[in-house]
Protein backbone atom coordinates (compact mmCIF):
# COMPACT_ATOMS: atom_id res chain seq x y z
CA UNK A 1 0.00 0.00 0.00
CA UNK A 2 1.18 3.45 -0.81
CA UNK A 3 2.26 5.62 2.08
CA UNK A 4 -0.24 8.22 3.22
CA UNK A 5 0.60 11.65 1.89
CA UNK A 6 1.51 14.09 4.63
CA UNK A 7 0.57 17.75 4.74
CA UNK A 8 2.80 20.23 6.43
CA UNK A 9 3.51 19.57 10.09
CA UNK A 10 2.15 22.97 10.99
CA UNK A 11 -1.21 22.22 9.39
CA UNK A 12 -1.49 18.82 11.03
CA UNK A 13 -0.57 20.10 14.45
CA UNK A 14 -2.95 23.02 14.10
CA UNK A 15 -5.80 20.63 13.41
CA UNK A 16 -4.77 18.17 16.12
CA UNK A 17 -3.94 20.66 18.83
CA UNK A 18 -7.42 22.17 18.71
CA UNK A 19 -8.39 19.28 20.96
CA UNK A 20 -5.89 20.26 23.67
CA UNK A 21 -7.73 20.68 26.97
CA UNK A 22 -7.50 23.94 28.88
CA UNK A 23 -5.28 22.77 31.72
CA UNK A 24 -2.04 23.92 33.27
CA UNK A 25 -0.13 21.10 31.56
CA UNK A 26 2.76 22.51 29.58
CA UNK A 27 3.57 21.55 25.99
CA UNK A 28 6.80 19.99 27.27
CA UNK A 29 4.85 17.61 29.50
CA UNK A 30 2.25 16.54 26.92
CA UNK A 31 3.76 14.68 23.96
CA UNK A 32 1.77 14.49 20.75
CA UNK A 33 2.22 11.66 18.26
CA UNK A 34 0.61 12.55 14.91
CA UNK A 35 1.95 9.57 12.95
CA UNK A 36 -0.60 7.64 10.89
CA UNK A 37 0.27 3.96 10.66
CA UNK A 38 0.79 2.47 7.20
CA UNK A 39 -0.45 -1.10 7.52
CA UNK A 40 0.61 -4.30 5.79
CA UNK A 41 -1.76 -5.47 3.06
CA UNK A 42 -2.76 -8.99 2.14
CA UNK A 43 -1.92 -10.65 -1.19
CA UNK A 44 -5.61 -11.19 -1.85
CA UNK A 45 -7.24 -10.48 -5.17
CA UNK A 46 -10.44 -9.46 -3.39
CA UNK A 47 -11.58 -5.91 -3.95
CA UNK A 48 -11.33 -4.25 -0.53
CA UNK A 49 -10.80 -7.44 1.48
CA UNK A 50 -11.39 -7.38 5.26
CA UNK A 51 -8.53 -6.12 7.39
CA UNK A 52 -6.74 -8.57 9.72
CA UNK A 53 -6.73 -7.87 13.47
CA UNK A 54 -5.15 -9.78 16.35
CA UNK A 55 -4.76 -9.53 20.13
CA UNK A 56 -1.65 -9.19 22.28
CA UNK A 57 -2.29 -12.03 24.72
CA UNK A 58 1.26 -12.66 25.99
CA UNK A 59 4.68 -11.03 25.90
CA UNK A 60 5.97 -13.38 23.19
CA UNK A 61 3.31 -12.05 20.82
CA UNK A 62 5.26 -8.81 20.41
CA UNK A 63 8.25 -10.47 18.71
CA UNK A 64 6.00 -12.83 16.81
CA UNK A 65 4.18 -9.89 15.22
CA UNK A 66 7.40 -8.03 14.45
CA UNK A 67 8.89 -11.11 12.78
CA UNK A 68 5.75 -12.00 10.83
CA UNK A 69 5.91 -11.86 7.06
CA UNK A 70 2.74 -9.83 7.15
CA UNK A 71 1.68 -8.03 10.28
CA UNK A 72 -1.93 -7.54 11.33
CA UNK A 73 -3.22 -4.05 10.66
CA UNK A 74 -4.52 -3.63 14.21
CA UNK A 75 -3.52 -5.21 17.51
CA UNK A 76 -5.83 -5.21 20.55
CA UNK A 77 -3.92 -4.55 23.79
CA UNK A 78 -5.13 -4.79 27.40
CA UNK A 79 -4.65 -1.51 29.30
CA UNK A 80 -4.63 -1.45 33.12
CA UNK A 81 -5.02 1.20 35.83
CA UNK A 82 -1.24 1.80 35.89
CA UNK A 83 -1.05 2.60 32.16
CA UNK A 84 0.55 -0.75 31.44
CA UNK A 85 -0.14 -3.27 28.71
CA UNK A 86 -0.89 -6.60 30.37
CA UNK A 87 -1.36 -10.18 29.23
CA UNK A 88 -4.51 -12.24 29.72
CA UNK A 89 -3.41 -13.06 33.30
CA UNK A 90 -2.76 -9.43 34.24
CA UNK A 91 1.04 -9.68 34.12
CA UNK A 92 2.79 -6.61 32.71
CA UNK A 93 4.10 -6.87 29.16
CA UNK A 94 5.25 -3.25 28.98
CA UNK A 95 4.20 0.23 29.95
CA UNK A 96 1.96 1.63 27.22
CA UNK A 97 4.19 4.54 26.23
CA UNK A 98 7.28 2.40 25.63
CA UNK A 99 5.40 -0.21 23.64
CA UNK A 100 3.55 2.32 21.52
CA UNK A 101 6.77 4.21 20.78
CA UNK A 102 8.57 0.98 19.89
CA UNK A 103 8.77 -0.64 16.47
CA UNK A 104 5.45 -2.37 17.12
CA UNK A 105 3.66 0.95 17.42
CA UNK A 106 5.16 2.07 14.12
CA UNK A 107 3.88 -1.00 12.27
CA UNK A 108 0.39 -1.70 13.64
CA UNK A 109 -2.55 0.34 14.93
CA UNK A 110 -3.16 -0.05 18.66
CA UNK A 111 -6.73 -0.80 19.79
CA UNK A 112 -6.71 -0.25 23.55
CA UNK A 113 -9.05 -2.50 25.55
CA UNK A 114 -10.55 -0.78 28.59
CA UNK A 115 -12.56 -3.02 30.92
CA UNK A 116 -12.46 -1.19 34.27
CA UNK A 117 -12.99 2.27 35.72
CA UNK A 118 -9.37 2.40 36.78
CA UNK A 119 -8.04 1.55 33.33
CA UNK A 120 -10.39 4.06 31.65
CA UNK A 121 -9.36 6.85 34.01
CA UNK A 122 -5.67 6.00 33.57
CA UNK A 123 -5.98 6.11 29.78
CA UNK A 124 -7.76 9.45 29.91
CA UNK A 125 -5.13 10.83 32.29
CA UNK A 126 -2.39 9.74 29.87
CA UNK A 127 -4.11 11.48 26.94
CA UNK A 128 -4.59 14.63 28.99
CA UNK A 129 -1.25 14.94 30.74
CA UNK A 130 1.53 12.91 29.17
CA UNK A 131 1.06 11.24 25.79
CA UNK A 132 -1.57 11.67 23.08
CA UNK A 133 -1.30 9.58 19.91
CA UNK A 134 -3.51 10.48 16.95
CA UNK A 135 -3.88 7.08 15.27
CA UNK A 136 -5.43 4.98 18.01
CA UNK A 137 -8.69 3.29 18.99
CA UNK A 138 -10.31 2.17 22.23
CA UNK A 139 -12.41 -0.95 22.72
CA UNK A 140 -14.67 -2.19 25.48
CA UNK A 141 -17.61 -4.43 26.23
CA UNK A 142 -18.83 -1.54 28.41
CA UNK A 143 -20.00 1.35 26.18
CA UNK A 144 -19.74 3.83 29.06
CA UNK A 145 -15.94 3.40 29.23
CA UNK A 146 -15.58 4.27 25.54
CA UNK A 147 -18.03 7.14 25.83
CA UNK A 148 -16.01 8.57 28.74
CA UNK A 149 -12.94 8.75 26.53
CA UNK A 150 -14.79 10.03 23.48
CA UNK A 151 -16.66 12.71 25.44
CA UNK A 152 -13.45 14.23 26.72
CA UNK A 153 -11.59 16.96 24.88
CA UNK A 154 -8.37 14.97 25.06
CA UNK A 155 -9.91 11.79 23.64
CA UNK A 156 -12.50 12.99 21.12
CA UNK A 157 -10.23 12.02 18.21
CA UNK A 158 -9.84 8.42 19.43
CA UNK A 159 -11.80 5.89 17.36
CA UNK A 160 -14.23 3.82 19.44
CA UNK A 161 -15.23 0.15 19.22
CA UNK A 162 -17.80 -1.79 21.23
CA UNK A 163 -17.73 -5.58 21.56
CA UNK A 164 -21.14 -7.25 21.74
CA UNK A 165 -22.28 -10.56 23.17
CA UNK A 166 -24.15 -13.14 21.14
CA UNK A 167 -27.87 -12.46 21.07
CA UNK A 168 -27.70 -8.65 20.97
CA UNK A 169 -30.12 -7.32 18.37
CA UNK A 170 -28.62 -5.57 15.36
CA UNK A 171 -30.73 -2.48 16.03
CA UNK A 172 -29.35 -2.33 19.57
CA UNK A 173 -25.82 -2.79 18.25
CA UNK A 174 -26.16 0.23 15.97
CA UNK A 175 -27.79 2.36 18.65
CA UNK A 176 -25.28 1.49 21.37
CA UNK A 177 -22.30 1.96 19.09
CA UNK A 178 -23.57 5.38 18.00
CA UNK A 179 -24.51 6.57 21.50
CA UNK A 180 -21.04 5.67 22.78
CA UNK A 181 -19.61 7.78 19.92
CA UNK A 182 -17.98 4.73 18.36
CA UNK A 183 -17.65 3.69 14.73
CA UNK A 184 -16.89 -0.04 15.09
CA UNK A 185 -19.06 -2.91 16.32
CA UNK A 186 -17.35 -6.22 17.12
CA UNK A 187 -19.58 -9.29 16.96
CA UNK A 188 -18.94 -13.03 17.38
CA UNK A 189 -18.72 -15.23 14.29
CA UNK A 190 -21.97 -16.92 15.32
CA UNK A 191 -23.81 -13.63 14.73
CA UNK A 192 -22.08 -12.73 11.47
CA UNK A 193 -24.81 -13.57 9.01
CA UNK A 194 -24.66 -11.53 5.82
CA UNK A 195 -27.95 -9.91 6.77
CA UNK A 196 -26.69 -8.86 10.21
CA UNK A 197 -23.43 -7.47 8.86
CA UNK A 198 -25.23 -5.56 6.10
CA UNK A 199 -27.79 -4.15 8.55
CA UNK A 200 -25.09 -2.70 10.79
CA UNK A 201 -22.82 -1.41 8.03
CA UNK A 202 -25.79 0.09 6.15
CA UNK A 203 -26.13 2.45 9.12
CA UNK A 204 -22.61 3.88 9.01
CA UNK A 205 -21.09 1.45 11.51
CA UNK A 206 -18.16 -0.85 10.71
CA UNK A 207 -18.33 -4.54 11.61
CA UNK A 208 -15.37 -6.58 12.81
CA UNK A 209 -16.01 -10.28 13.42
CA UNK A 210 -14.25 -12.29 16.10
CA UNK A 211 -13.26 -15.63 14.55
CA UNK A 212 -14.38 -18.62 16.62
CA UNK A 213 -13.55 -21.33 14.07
CA UNK A 214 -11.11 -21.36 11.19
CA UNK A 215 -11.49 -25.08 10.46
CA UNK A 216 -12.50 -26.34 7.03
CA UNK A 217 -14.26 -23.57 5.17
CA UNK A 218 -15.28 -21.67 8.33
CA UNK A 219 -12.68 -18.93 7.83
CA UNK A 220 -13.83 -18.43 4.24
CA UNK A 221 -17.36 -18.20 5.56
CA UNK A 222 -16.34 -15.50 8.04
CA UNK A 223 -14.48 -13.50 5.38
CA UNK A 224 -17.46 -13.75 3.02
CA UNK A 225 -19.89 -12.32 5.59
CA UNK A 226 -19.04 -8.86 4.29
CA UNK A 227 -17.23 -7.90 7.49
CA UNK A 228 -14.64 -5.13 7.34
CA UNK A 229 -12.29 -6.90 9.74
CA UNK A 230 -11.56 -10.35 11.17
CA UNK A 231 -10.09 -10.76 14.66
CA UNK A 232 -7.96 -13.89 14.95
CA UNK A 233 -4.89 -15.11 16.79
CA UNK A 234 -3.78 -17.03 13.71
CA UNK A 235 -3.34 -13.95 11.56
CA UNK A 236 -0.87 -15.76 9.31
CA UNK A 237 -3.55 -18.30 8.43
CA UNK A 238 -5.93 -15.42 7.76
CA UNK A 239 -3.44 -13.86 5.32
CA UNK A 240 -2.81 -17.24 3.67
CA UNK A 241 -6.54 -17.77 3.26
CA UNK A 242 -7.04 -14.30 1.80
CA UNK A 243 -4.23 -14.99 -0.66
CA UNK A 244 -6.21 -17.87 -2.18
CA UNK A 245 -8.75 -15.41 -3.58
CA UNK A 246 -7.69 -14.12 -6.98
CA UNK A 247 -10.58 -11.79 -7.82
CA UNK A 248 -14.03 -10.59 -6.91
CA UNK A 249 -15.97 -9.31 -3.90
CA UNK A 250 -16.86 -10.64 -0.46
CA UNK A 251 -19.56 -7.99 -0.04
CA UNK A 252 -21.78 -6.20 -2.54
CA UNK A 253 -22.11 -2.41 -2.32
CA UNK A 254 -24.96 -0.32 -0.94
CA UNK A 255 -27.13 1.34 -3.57
CA UNK A 256 -27.80 4.89 -2.35
CA UNK A 257 -30.43 6.56 -4.56
CA UNK A 258 -29.37 10.21 -4.88
CA UNK A 259 -32.48 12.44 -4.72
CA UNK A 260 -34.47 9.31 -5.66
CA UNK A 261 -33.89 8.63 -9.36
CA UNK A 262 -33.29 12.14 -10.76
CA UNK A 263 -32.73 10.91 -14.33
CA UNK A 264 -36.34 9.73 -14.63
CA UNK A 265 -38.39 11.25 -11.78
CA UNK A 266 -38.70 14.58 -10.02
CA UNK A 267 -35.88 15.10 -7.54
CA UNK A 268 -36.74 14.56 -3.88
CA UNK A 269 -40.22 13.40 -4.83
CA UNK A 270 -42.61 10.74 -3.64
CA UNK A 271 -42.63 9.14 -7.10
CA UNK A 272 -38.82 9.05 -7.22
CA UNK A 273 -38.62 7.56 -3.74
CA UNK A 274 -41.13 4.83 -4.58
CA UNK A 275 -39.34 4.02 -7.84
CA UNK A 276 -35.96 3.84 -6.11
CA UNK A 277 -37.28 1.42 -3.49
CA UNK A 278 -39.03 -0.77 -6.07
CA UNK A 279 -35.99 -0.86 -8.35
CA UNK A 280 -33.27 -1.89 -5.94
CA UNK A 281 -32.14 1.00 -3.73
CA UNK A 282 -30.82 -0.05 -0.33
CA UNK A 283 -30.82 3.62 0.70
CA UNK A 284 -32.69 6.71 -0.49
CA UNK A 285 -30.89 10.03 -0.07
CA UNK A 286 -33.09 13.15 0.15
CA UNK A 287 -32.41 16.75 1.18
CA UNK A 288 -34.19 18.82 3.83
CA UNK A 289 -34.97 22.42 4.75
CA UNK A 290 -37.08 24.00 7.52
CA UNK A 291 -39.99 26.34 6.79
CA UNK A 292 -40.79 29.41 8.86
CA UNK A 293 -43.52 27.43 10.64
CA UNK A 294 -41.03 24.68 11.52
CA UNK A 295 -42.04 22.06 8.96
CA UNK A 296 -39.49 19.90 7.15
CA UNK A 297 -39.65 20.12 3.36
CA UNK A 298 -37.70 17.76 1.12
CA UNK A 299 -35.92 19.63 -1.68
CA UNK A 300 -32.35 19.70 -2.97
CA UNK A 301 -31.97 23.43 -3.64
CA UNK A 302 -32.63 26.16 -1.11
CA UNK A 303 -35.00 27.77 -3.61
CA UNK A 304 -38.07 26.54 -5.43
CA UNK A 305 -36.90 27.87 -8.78
CA UNK A 306 -35.13 24.96 -10.49
CA UNK A 307 -37.27 21.94 -9.66
CA UNK A 308 -40.74 23.43 -9.22
CA UNK A 309 -43.08 26.00 -10.76
CA UNK A 310 -42.51 28.28 -7.78
CA UNK A 311 -39.89 30.86 -6.89
CA UNK A 312 -38.17 32.04 -3.74
CA UNK A 313 -36.28 30.47 -0.87
CA UNK A 314 -37.88 27.60 1.02
CA UNK A 315 -36.85 28.81 4.45
CA UNK A 316 -38.54 32.19 3.94
CA UNK A 317 -41.97 30.59 3.45
CA UNK A 318 -44.56 28.68 5.44
CA UNK A 319 -45.51 25.17 4.42
CA UNK A 320 -48.88 26.45 3.19
CA UNK A 321 -47.10 28.87 0.85
CA UNK A 322 -44.85 26.11 -0.48
CA UNK A 323 -47.81 23.78 -1.04
CA UNK A 324 -49.16 26.22 -3.64
CA UNK A 325 -46.44 24.98 -6.01
CA UNK A 326 -45.60 21.69 -7.69
CA UNK A 327 -42.48 19.82 -8.68
CA UNK A 328 -42.50 19.92 -12.47
CA UNK A 329 -39.36 18.51 -14.13
CA UNK A 330 -41.05 15.15 -14.91
CA UNK A 331 -44.71 16.07 -14.66
CA UNK A 332 -46.37 17.89 -11.79
CA UNK A 333 -46.56 16.44 -8.28
CA UNK A 334 -46.61 17.72 -4.72
CA UNK A 335 -43.51 19.01 -3.00
CA UNK A 336 -43.12 16.42 -0.20
CA UNK A 337 -42.73 16.97 3.53
CA UNK A 338 -40.96 14.68 5.98
CA UNK A 339 -44.31 13.06 6.75
CA UNK A 340 -44.97 12.24 3.09
CA UNK A 341 -41.64 10.46 2.63
CA UNK A 342 -41.84 8.76 6.04
CA UNK A 343 -45.12 7.08 5.09
CA UNK A 344 -43.52 5.74 1.89
CA UNK A 345 -40.23 4.52 3.33
CA UNK A 346 -41.29 3.13 6.71
CA UNK A 347 -40.97 -0.66 7.10
CA UNK A 348 -39.48 -1.16 3.63
CA UNK A 349 -36.06 -2.17 4.98
CA UNK A 350 -34.56 0.72 3.01
CA UNK A 351 -32.42 3.23 4.92
CA UNK A 352 -33.36 6.90 4.63
CA UNK A 353 -30.21 9.00 4.17
CA UNK A 354 -31.48 12.35 5.40
CA UNK A 355 -29.28 15.20 4.19
CA UNK A 356 -29.75 18.39 6.18
CA UNK A 357 -29.11 21.19 3.72
CA UNK A 358 -30.53 23.78 6.09
CA UNK A 359 -28.16 25.81 8.20
CA UNK A 360 -30.87 26.36 10.81
CA UNK A 361 -29.97 24.10 13.72
CA UNK A 362 -33.61 24.12 14.91
CA UNK A 363 -34.26 21.51 12.21
CA UNK A 364 -32.53 18.90 14.40
CA UNK A 365 -35.08 19.24 17.21
CA UNK A 366 -37.94 19.05 14.71
CA UNK A 367 -36.30 16.01 13.12
CA UNK A 368 -36.06 14.32 16.52
CA UNK A 369 -39.82 14.71 17.05
CA UNK A 370 -40.55 13.34 13.58
CA UNK A 371 -38.22 10.37 13.88
CA UNK A 372 -39.92 9.16 17.04
CA UNK A 373 -43.41 10.01 15.79
CA UNK A 374 -42.89 7.67 12.82
CA UNK A 375 -40.60 5.25 14.71
CA UNK A 376 -37.80 5.67 12.18
CA UNK A 377 -34.93 5.71 14.67
CA UNK A 378 -33.56 2.43 13.27
CA UNK A 379 -34.14 3.34 9.63
CA UNK A 380 -32.69 6.84 9.25
CA UNK A 381 -29.17 8.29 9.14
CA UNK A 382 -28.14 11.93 8.73
CA UNK A 383 -25.52 13.52 6.48
CA UNK A 384 -24.50 17.15 6.15
CA UNK A 385 -21.83 19.56 4.96
CA UNK A 386 -22.73 21.94 7.78
CA UNK A 387 -20.54 21.40 10.84
CA UNK A 388 -22.93 23.28 13.12
CA UNK A 389 -25.66 20.84 12.10
CA UNK A 390 -23.39 17.86 12.80
CA UNK A 391 -22.44 19.28 16.20
CA UNK A 392 -26.13 19.79 17.02
CA UNK A 393 -26.92 16.23 15.94
CA UNK A 394 -24.26 14.97 18.35
CA UNK A 395 -25.89 16.78 21.28
CA UNK A 396 -29.59 16.52 20.40
CA UNK A 397 -29.80 13.21 18.50
CA UNK A 398 -26.70 11.26 19.59
CA UNK A 399 -28.40 7.93 18.82
CA UNK A 400 -28.73 8.65 15.07
CA UNK A 401 -25.68 7.81 12.90
CA UNK A 402 -24.20 10.73 10.96
CA UNK A 403 -21.68 11.35 8.19
CA UNK A 404 -19.64 14.41 7.27
CA UNK A 405 -19.85 15.27 3.56
CA UNK A 406 -16.81 17.54 3.52
CA UNK A 407 -13.73 16.53 1.55
CA UNK A 408 -11.66 13.63 2.84
CA UNK A 409 -8.75 12.10 0.93
CA UNK A 410 -5.25 10.78 1.50
CA UNK A 411 -3.73 14.24 1.81
CA UNK A 412 -6.24 15.34 4.47
CA UNK A 413 -6.55 12.04 6.33
CA UNK A 414 -4.61 13.14 9.40
CA UNK A 415 -6.90 16.13 9.75
CA UNK A 416 -9.94 13.90 9.26
CA UNK A 417 -8.82 11.54 12.04
CA UNK A 418 -8.41 14.49 14.37
CA UNK A 419 -11.88 15.88 13.67
CA UNK A 420 -14.09 12.80 13.20
CA UNK A 421 -14.73 12.44 16.91
CA UNK A 422 -15.58 16.10 17.31
CA UNK A 423 -18.79 15.52 15.37
CA UNK A 424 -19.22 11.77 15.95
CA UNK A 425 -19.58 11.49 12.18
CA UNK A 426 -18.09 9.07 9.66
CA UNK A 427 -16.74 9.91 6.20
CA UNK A 428 -18.90 10.40 3.11
CA UNK A 429 -16.75 12.11 0.51
CA UNK A 430 -16.75 12.97 -3.20
CA UNK A 431 -15.73 9.93 -5.24
CA UNK A 432 -13.23 12.08 -7.11
CA UNK A 433 -11.23 12.21 -3.87
CA UNK A 434 -11.15 8.45 -3.56
CA UNK A 435 -9.00 5.73 -4.97
CA UNK A 436 -8.51 2.08 -4.08
CA UNK A 437 -5.53 2.89 -1.84
CA UNK A 438 -7.42 5.50 0.17
CA UNK A 439 -10.34 3.11 0.47
CA UNK A 440 -7.96 0.56 2.03
CA UNK A 441 -6.59 3.18 4.40
CA UNK A 442 -10.12 3.87 5.61
CA UNK A 443 -10.82 0.15 5.99
CA UNK A 444 -7.67 -0.51 8.05
CA UNK A 445 -8.70 2.33 10.35
CA UNK A 446 -12.16 0.87 10.90
CA UNK A 447 -13.98 3.21 8.53
CA UNK A 448 -16.35 2.17 5.73
CA UNK A 449 -15.89 4.34 2.63
CA UNK A 450 -19.04 6.16 1.48
CA UNK A 451 -18.78 8.18 -1.74
CA UNK A 452 -20.91 10.62 -3.77
CA UNK A 453 -22.10 11.03 -6.51
CA UNK A 454 -21.68 8.34 -9.16
CA UNK A 455 -23.52 8.58 -12.48
CA UNK A 456 -25.02 5.15 -11.97
CA UNK A 457 -24.99 2.40 -9.36
CA UNK A 458 -22.13 -0.05 -9.78
CA UNK A 459 -19.71 2.53 -11.14
CA UNK A 460 -17.42 2.13 -8.13
CA UNK A 461 -17.88 -1.61 -7.58
CA UNK A 462 -14.74 -2.73 -9.40
CA UNK A 463 -12.72 -0.56 -7.01
CA UNK A 464 -14.36 -2.10 -3.96
CA UNK A 465 -16.35 0.98 -2.94
CA UNK A 466 -19.14 -0.01 -0.56
CA UNK A 467 -21.30 3.10 -0.17
CA UNK A 468 -22.25 4.36 -3.63
CA UNK A 469 -24.51 7.42 -3.81
CA UNK A 470 -25.64 7.56 -7.45
CA UNK A 471 -28.11 9.03 -9.93
CA UNK A 472 -29.32 5.76 -11.49
CA UNK A 473 -30.16 3.43 -8.64
CA UNK A 474 -32.68 1.59 -10.83
CA UNK A 475 -29.96 -0.22 -12.79
CA UNK A 476 -29.59 -2.55 -9.78
CA UNK A 477 -32.89 -4.25 -10.47
CA UNK A 478 -32.40 -8.00 -10.92
CA UNK A 479 -28.73 -7.98 -9.86
CA UNK A 480 -27.63 -10.48 -7.21
CA UNK A 481 -26.98 -8.91 -3.80
CA UNK A 482 -26.23 -11.81 -1.44
CA UNK A 483 -26.82 -15.55 -1.29
CA UNK A 484 -29.32 -17.23 1.02
CA UNK A 485 -28.50 -20.89 0.40
CA UNK A 486 -28.54 -23.64 -2.18
CA UNK A 487 -31.23 -23.81 -4.81
CA UNK A 488 -33.99 -26.03 -3.38
CA UNK A 489 -33.51 -29.75 -3.81
CA UNK A 490 -29.83 -29.74 -4.71
CA UNK A 491 -27.65 -32.66 -3.51
CA UNK A 492 -24.79 -34.67 -4.93
CA UNK A 493 -22.53 -37.65 -4.25
CA UNK A 494 -19.38 -35.82 -5.31
CA UNK A 495 -18.38 -32.17 -5.20
CA UNK A 496 -15.04 -30.79 -6.36
CA UNK A 497 -13.50 -27.36 -6.85
CA UNK A 498 -14.63 -26.06 -10.22
CA UNK A 499 -18.02 -27.82 -10.22
CA UNK A 500 -21.08 -25.70 -10.90
CA UNK A 501 -23.68 -25.40 -8.16
CA UNK A 502 -27.09 -23.66 -8.29
CA UNK A 503 -27.22 -21.04 -5.53
CA UNK A 504 -30.18 -18.91 -4.48
CA UNK A 505 -29.52 -15.16 -4.23
CA UNK A 506 -31.57 -12.18 -3.12
CA UNK A 507 -31.54 -9.43 -5.74
CA UNK A 508 -31.39 -5.71 -5.00
CA UNK A 509 -35.08 -5.32 -5.77
CA UNK A 510 -36.02 -8.04 -3.28
CA UNK A 511 -36.59 -11.01 -5.53
CA UNK A 512 -34.93 -14.41 -5.44
CA UNK A 513 -33.00 -15.86 -8.33
CA UNK A 514 -30.80 -18.86 -8.92
CA UNK A 515 -27.25 -18.09 -10.01
CA UNK A 516 -24.81 -20.70 -11.34
CA UNK A 517 -21.71 -20.61 -9.14
CA UNK A 518 -18.33 -22.32 -9.35
CA UNK A 519 -17.19 -24.27 -6.31
CA UNK A 520 -14.26 -22.27 -4.90
CA UNK A 521 -13.45 -24.29 -1.75
CA UNK A 522 -14.79 -27.58 -0.42
CA UNK A 523 -14.50 -29.66 2.74
CA UNK A 524 -15.85 -33.24 2.70
CA UNK A 525 -17.54 -34.96 5.64
CA UNK A 526 -19.21 -38.35 5.96
CA UNK A 527 -22.70 -37.10 5.16
CA UNK A 528 -22.12 -33.75 3.47
CA UNK A 529 -19.88 -31.28 1.71
CA UNK A 530 -19.28 -27.78 3.05
CA UNK A 531 -18.52 -25.50 0.14
CA UNK A 532 -17.82 -21.89 -0.77
CA UNK A 533 -18.94 -20.88 -4.24
CA UNK A 534 -18.30 -17.95 -6.55
CA UNK A 535 -21.01 -16.41 -8.76
CA UNK A 536 -21.27 -13.24 -10.80
CA UNK A 537 -22.78 -9.83 -10.15
CA UNK A 538 -22.05 -6.41 -11.64
CA UNK A 539 -19.61 -7.93 -14.10
CA UNK A 540 -17.41 -9.21 -11.29
CA UNK A 541 -17.41 -12.19 -8.91
CA UNK A 542 -19.15 -12.50 -5.57
CA UNK A 543 -18.36 -15.24 -3.05
CA UNK A 544 -21.06 -17.10 -1.14
CA UNK A 545 -21.29 -18.05 2.49
CA UNK A 546 -20.77 -21.67 3.56
CA UNK A 547 -23.23 -23.95 1.79
CA UNK A 548 -24.09 -27.46 3.01
CA UNK A 549 -24.49 -29.99 0.20
CA UNK A 550 -25.80 -33.24 1.63
CA UNK A 551 -24.74 -36.39 -0.12
CA UNK A 552 -27.22 -37.97 -2.49
CA UNK A 553 -29.65 -40.32 -0.80
CA UNK A 554 -29.12 -38.74 2.64
CA UNK A 555 -31.58 -35.91 2.26
CA UNK A 556 -31.16 -32.26 1.40
CA UNK A 557 -30.56 -29.31 3.69
CA UNK A 558 -31.45 -25.93 2.25
CA UNK A 559 -32.54 -22.59 3.60
CA UNK A 560 -35.37 -22.47 1.04
CA UNK A 561 -38.04 -25.11 0.42
CA UNK A 562 -40.46 -25.82 -2.37
CA UNK A 563 -38.70 -26.76 -5.65
CA UNK A 564 -38.49 -30.21 -7.15
CA UNK A 565 -35.26 -32.02 -7.91
CA UNK A 566 -36.21 -32.01 -11.57
CA UNK A 567 -36.35 -28.22 -11.63
CA UNK A 568 -32.90 -28.01 -10.06
CA UNK A 569 -31.47 -30.32 -12.73
CA UNK A 570 -32.98 -28.00 -15.31
CA UNK A 571 -31.38 -25.01 -13.61
CA UNK A 572 -28.00 -26.69 -13.57
CA UNK A 573 -28.29 -27.41 -17.26
CA UNK A 574 -28.96 -23.75 -17.83
CA UNK A 575 -26.02 -22.92 -15.56
CA UNK A 576 -23.69 -24.84 -17.82
CA UNK A 577 -24.64 -22.35 -20.52
CA UNK A 578 -24.14 -19.47 -18.05
CA UNK A 579 -27.78 -18.52 -18.05
CA UNK A 580 -29.74 -17.37 -15.02
CA UNK A 581 -33.22 -18.47 -14.01
CA UNK A 582 -35.29 -16.38 -11.61
CA UNK A 583 -37.58 -17.58 -8.85
CA UNK A 584 -39.99 -14.85 -7.75
CA UNK A 585 -40.57 -14.29 -4.08
CA UNK A 586 -40.59 -10.93 -2.29
CA UNK A 587 -38.24 -10.41 0.64
CA UNK A 588 -37.11 -7.44 2.71
CA UNK A 589 -33.48 -6.47 2.38
CA UNK A 590 -30.77 -4.00 3.36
Amino acid sequence: MKKILFGTLALVMACFLFATPKTTVSAAQLEYNVKVVSCDQSDSGILNEPTVVTELKKKEDVNAILQARKKPSNVIVNFDENANIVDDNGSVISDFYSLHKSELGQKVIFVVRLESDGATNAFLKMLTETYRPLDIAVLSTNPEFVKRIKSSTAGSHVRGAIEFAEGTSVAQIVRTTQESQSIMAIIPQSMASTQNVRYIQARFKTVWVRVSSDKGVDLYDCINSGTYGIITQDYQKAYDTLATYTKGLTRTPFNVAHRGIPTAYNENSISGTVAAIENGATHVELDAYLTTDKQIVMMHDNTLDRTSNGTGTIESKTLAEIKKYKLDIYGEEDIPTFDDIAKVIKDTGVVWVFEIKSGNTEIVSVLKEKIYEFELQDQLVVISFNLNILATMKSVLPEIPTANLNTANQATFQNVLASMGTYNAVIDTAYGNADATFNEVLRDHGIVGWYWTFSYFGEGTKKGYVGQTNNKANVAKGEAMYDIGLAPGYKNTSVEVGDIVAVLFVTYDGEEKVVPCDVFAVEEYKDRYEVICCGETWGTEIYTRKLIIEKKGLGCKSTINGASLLSVFALLSVALLYKVCSLKKSVKHN
